[in-house]
């Protein structure tokens, strides 16, 4: 049995396929990493939005820290217009309420870095986390808000009051929020 086709014929035929083979194959490629490309860009552009976001933060907190009380208030307002953006349940208004007078009757010398929100079934708690520059103003935020209606109880551990040197303190607050 012979060939029908010359081997110079052959040779021609097996380039072509292997040519339309790399093509295909680099057009697969291409449209493969375009869709990846398409189905990660939602979450790229919400991570970069979220770090920007951290960052500007941290800004804030680095330079409230070294500056004066007005670039603290300007931190604070800016926080403020941030929160009022979102949109609030009812549930979650009693909490904002509560966080938003914690902040508004700090001492001065405050700065409250956290807060965690834990609800119980009849009362919830509310910690804070922060620094501060001197204890006493410490027992004097904490006697602000044991005379608010807003907060049940107001507990301030011993290891705050006694200090570290670094002026870090905890404060747990419960209530119905």
């Amino acid at each position: 049995m012979a060939n029908v086709i010359s081997p110079e014929q052959l040779r021609a035929w097996s380039r072509e396929m292997n040519v339309r083979l790399v093509c295909t194959a680099s057009a697969t490629i291409i449209f493969i990493s375009t869709m990846a490309a398409l189905a990660l860009l939602p979450a790229y552009i919400d991570v970069r939005a979220d770090v920007a976001a951290l960052t500007a933060f941290r800004d804030v907190s680095v330079s409230s820290a070294t500056t004066t009380p007005s670039v603290d208030a300007g931190a604070l307002s800016q926080a403020n217009k941030r929160l009022a953006a979102i949109t609030i349940t009812s549930g979650e208004q009693r909490i904002a309420d509560a966080i938003a007078l914690m902040i508004d009757i700090r001492p001065n010398g405050a700065r409250i870095q956290s807060f965690v929100y834990t609800q119980g079934d009849k009362v919830s708690t509310l910690d804070i986390t922060g620094t501060i520059t001197d204890r006493s103003l410490l027992k004097g935020y904490a006697e602000t808000l044991r005379g608010r209606d807003l907060f049940a109880t107001t507990l301030v551990p011993l290891a705050s009051l006694a200090g570290s040197d670094s002026g870090e303190f905890s404060l747990s607050v419960t209530g119905n929020f």
